[in-house]
């Protein structure tokens, strides 16, 4: 081959690589963007933002579909402590870890994602009330059987869980509220538990609680 036409035609796979790597580069950017957007930074669960469009997004098509839909909260009993005894740096570690543990005990259908603090939403779509509940339970249970020793000695973290289903025609934030208030009552009652509240208004309206699971093993 010529020694001129060998050059060009090196140049030019020289171009074709440096083409094709940036448009992987491209692509791993805008995978960088997207993960950015849509997932909490520190747990890697959805973040606030992308956990209520989805509420909203399931809230919708429960509507339309007329299928139920639950909603739960798990509030980490007490984390404030965590942070306070053993320093921020454990207390993200542990929130990693619960957070991971919390998306892998979920259904495929089912999403965690992060409301804030120490505080996750977990929404499930096309789920009966019986469902919800249990699984509401293992959530629980899953935390509080979390390792944590090799994070921190003797740390152990539990969690207050509120359950709450859809009404048609609810407001989302009224679901979430309902869900979140399930879940003080469940830490008010000592924590590691979870609390169930039926119906959008019964319990403000006629003054009975919500009717709790039972307590979380540990």
């Amino acid at each position: 081959m010529n020694p001129c036409c060998a050059a060009f035609a090196g140049y030019v796979a020289g171009l074709r690589r440096s083409v094709r790597q940036a448009s992987v580069d491209l692509a791993r950017a805008r995978e960088t963007i997207h993960d950015l957007s849509v997932l909490d930074e520190l747990t890697g669960v959805s973040n606030r933002r992308s956990i209520l469009n989805l509420l909203e997004d399931e809230r919708m098509r429960s509507d339309r579909l007329e299928q139920e839909l639950a909603v739960a909260v798990l509030d980490l009993d007490n984390f404030k402590q965590v942070n306070q005894t053993h320093g921020r740096d454990v207390g993200d570690q542990a929130l990693r870890r619960l957070a991971r543990r919390l998306r892998e005990a979920v259904r495929a259908v089912d999403t965690v994602g992060r409301f804030g603090g120490e505080e996750f939403l977990v929404v499930m779509p096309d789920t009966s009330a019986a469902t919800a509940e249990r699984l509401m339970r293992d959530l629980v249970q899953r935390v509080a059987g979390t390792r944590m020793g090799d994070i921190a000695p003797r740390l152990s973290v539990t969690a207050s869980g509120g359950l709450a289903l859809y009404q048609p025609g609810e407001e989302m934030w009224a679901v979430v509220e309902r869900a979140r208030r399930a879940a003080r009552e469940a830490n008010q009652a000592g924590g590691n538990r979870a609390v169930y509240e039926a119906q959008a208004s019964a319990s403000a309206g006629r003054g009975r609680p919500p009717r709790p699971l039972e307590r979380g093993t540990t």
